[in-house]
């Protein structure tokens, strides 16, 4: 199967004097109006339970409780968008803006665990999640609220990353319009081969506790102090961050617009020191990697808010673009098994781990350090892929609809579970 990675198109627009601001200051006007409905409607009972997914008959929100689309409630919402002038042609852009902010106050409840605030809206970037947008060879064209692709603007065409527009499949993508920077990017998805077949695999599992942070073939790597450091002090930041604002600390009286941009940038910096420690700890790890010829298996785990982070993003994601970018073959499968699997005879079973320092086979007898036995697992599981001939590479979690993810089911047939 061919290998792809994604990689981002980047157009420099011409916006100076284009008619297109106005009609994107026109869009802006109408997602606050949008946002007002649904506080207003949340607050009052008649809208809950927001779940925005991806298209199909998958039922979105709660409305006058019943299950209702986001296409639907864009039908009940209408009359907001003929207020705004919107043309009558273009329902897809109109259910695309609305779940925009559909998706915006989902995760604020996630966070807040409540709607007490307003979500408004900026004219500074507009995200174009459908086919939306097309290029015609020196310029975009975009739909706005008068219709579709009714707005061209010219971009540069000496542009690095304009390169990559030979691997657009589609005459008509999405993507994102930031108009105070006057540039639009989009992804697309770049073919490559590895660089070399794997004499070996290597795998590799994430950990929260420090002592056992990163455990790569058999070696152990406890998390260095810095690195704890630098999270401890991002940690500290986001739950000022997540406080409501009358709770968060403040030198007197009133938490104000400045104060809290002092905190979002300092978070940002955080994180930037924090991303460019990670990549100076894993660089070494893959250039052995390299020089042996091996191929990785990255542990695919995920974490939500009750465990923190413990650098699994970053660690993943940065492995998952030097291993594209250097052309190493690797794999990213779910976890699901790893810990519960005798890596020594193969028996899965939950009570093989009864704990994060035990392992013992029930079947076998087999004991070894729970981390080192899951990387043994994920060993088998690359093995197992290669010979299959499965493609390298990381397409998504197993939600995702391409053939080349690796799926739980996939999980359960290597190890030969029913």
């Amino acid at each position: 199967m061919y290998c792809t990675k994604k990689r981002n198109i980047k157009w420099q627009l011409d916006l100076a004097d284009s008619p297109l601001v106005s009609q994107l200051k026109g869009h802006n006007k109408t997602l606050n109006d949008l946002s007002r409905q649904v506080f207003q409607d949340l607050n009052s009972g008649r809208l809950s339970n927001i779940h925005v997914r991806g298209g199909g008959d998958k039922k979105d929100v709660i409305y006058d409780g019943k299950p209702t689309t986001k296409s639907t409630l864009k039908d009940i919402y209408r009359p907001i968008f003929e207020r705004n002038g919107w043309a009558p042609k273009i329902e897809a852009f109109k259910t695309d803006s609305l779940e925009h902010v559909l998706n915006r106050y989902q995760g604020y409840i996630k966070r807040n665990k409540a709607f007490s605030e307003l979500i408004t809206f900026k004219p500074k970037d507009i995200h174009y999640k459908g086919p939306f947008v097309k290029d015609d060879g020196s310029s975009l064209c975009f739909t706005t609220p008068a219709g579709s692709f009714t707005h061209s603007v010219g971009y540069n065409t000496n542009s690095g990353t304009l390169v990559n527009k030979v691997h657009l499949k589609k005459m008509k993508f999405g993507g994102n319009l930031n108009i105070q920077q006057g540039s639009f990017i989009a992804a697309v998805e770049i073919p490559y081969e590895s660089a070399y077949e794997p004499e070996s695999w290597i795998g590799m599992d994430i950990n929260k506790r420090d002592e056992f942070w990163l455990v790569i073939g058999s070696t152990v790597h406890a998390k260095p102090d810095h690195i704890a450091t630098l999270e401890d002090a991002i940690s500290e930041v986001q739950v000022e961050i997540n406080k409501p604002k009358g709770q968060r600390h403040k030198k007197e009286g009133h938490y104000d617009s400045s104060q809290r941009r002092g905190l979002r940038k300092r978070w940002k910096k955080l994180h930037k020191k924090h991303k460019k420690a990670i990549k100076n700890f894993l660089d070494p790890i893959l250039e052995e990697i390299e020089r042996n010829r091996s191929g990785l298996v990255i542990d695919g785990v995920t974490t939500g808010a009750q465990n923190g982070s413990f650098g699994q993003d970053k660690i993943i994601d940065y492995l998952i673009t030097q291993c594209e970018d250097r052309r190493i073959p690797f794999y990213v499968p779910p976890t699901s098994y790893t810990s519960q699997r005798c890596a020594k005879c193969g028996h899965v079973e939950k009570d093989n781990r009864k704990n994060a320092d035990e392992f013992k086979c029930q079947q076998c007898g087999h004991e070894a350090q729970p981390d080192l036995n899951a990387v043994q697992n994920y060993q088998f599981i690359g093995e197992t892929l290669h010979s299959k001939g499965h493609a390298f590479g990381y397409y998504g979690t197993p939600r995702s609809r391409d053939p080349r993810v690796i799926r739980v089911s996939d999980i359960k047939s290597i190890f030969n579970i029913d």
